[in-house]
């Protein structure tokens, strides 16, 4: 297209200089034709640059839109492993490439229209795109891995099934209040004020609401793995059979149901159906 108003320019100048050396002159209407001919090459050679300009500026404003975009994921991935805490975080670098590899079907995808006039430009793009592709790989894994921990985290039992209280009662033997005889005791008490919240150790889900004999007002909780929980002498329970719970919710209001002599909470811990002394769960934290 480059060179067809240079030729066009060259035929008439041969055919000028034909015409002073005497040979058969070139009719009017052919000059003038070659004339507008000329014109419309020049008129089509500026319209292709003007669009090519076009077309490479805005190549250039989405390559440099997804940069942007593989900053702002790179910064996203940086922080979600600093505030998570990953131990071993060398396979989310989001300073470097990911390594990968594979067999080569084609130099280039059949779908993309590879321009010869600017193939950097394109190649660079290419490989933006590719790169965003591998970061939300990374940022996808990086989500589930936490979402694993979290779940993990949320499981683990640890902590006071109270807010505000003291430890008023030991697991094991002891004097009954009641009687006065050596008795077992089969969990913790933590005494408190009346109307004072109980709160989940451990996610889980909630297996009885109710009265049970002995207990008053009772909440029992299973969180998975052989692991239940429960939260006796309520004042009154928050929650039914069957709901989700998480770490930290309140279950229940401190009061002095059942078998009692004050407000307080009996906090049970119960691995694979044998109870165990919940001091130990109270006191660990998680790692």
């Amino acid at each position: 297209m480059l060179g067809v108003p240079a030729g066009v320019a060259g035929v008439i100048g041969y055919q000028m200089g034909v015409q002073r050396d005497g040979l058969a002159p070139i009719p009017e209407e052919t000059l003038a034709k070659w004339e507008r001919e000329l014109q419309e090459q020049r008129a089509a050679v500026e319209k292709s640059q003007k669009e090519a300009e076009l077309e490479l500026r805005s190549l250039t404003t989405h390559m440099a839109s997804i940069e942007a975009r593989i900053q702002r994921l790179d910064a996203a991935g940086q922080r979600i492993l600093e505030e998570a805490d990953v131990k071993d975080a060398s396979e989310f670098d989001f300073s470097s490439p990911v390594a990968v590899g594979g067999p080569e079907e084609g130099e280039f995808n059949a779908d993309i229209a590879v321009d010869a006039a600017s193939p950097s430009l394109l190649e660079s793009i290419r490989a933006l795109n590719e790169q965003i592709d591998r970061r939300e790989l990374q940022l996808d894994t990086l989500s589930n891995l936490l979402g694993a921990q979290a779940k993990a985290k949320d499981t683990f039992l640890s902590g006071r099934p109270i807010r505000k209280g003291w430890l008023s009662s030991p697991y094991g033997y002891r004097t009954d209040p009641f009687h006065g005889k050596r008795a077992w005791h089969n969990g913790i008490d933590f005494a408190g004020d009346e109307g004072g919240a109980i709160q989940a150790v451990a996610g889980g889900i909630v297996t009885w609401s109710g009265d049970r004999y002995g207990y008053g007002k009772m909440v029992e909780i299973d969180h998975g793995n052989g692991y239940k929980t429960r939260y006796a002498h309520n004042k009154s329970n928050l929650v039914d059979v069957g709901d989700l719970i998480a770490k930290g919710d309140q279950v229940a209001v401190m009061g002095s149901t059942g078998r009692s002599t004050g407000p307080h909470v009996h906090f049970e811990v119960y691995k694979n159906g044998r109870a165990v002394d919940p001091a130990s769960y109270v006191r660990r934290n998680y790692r």
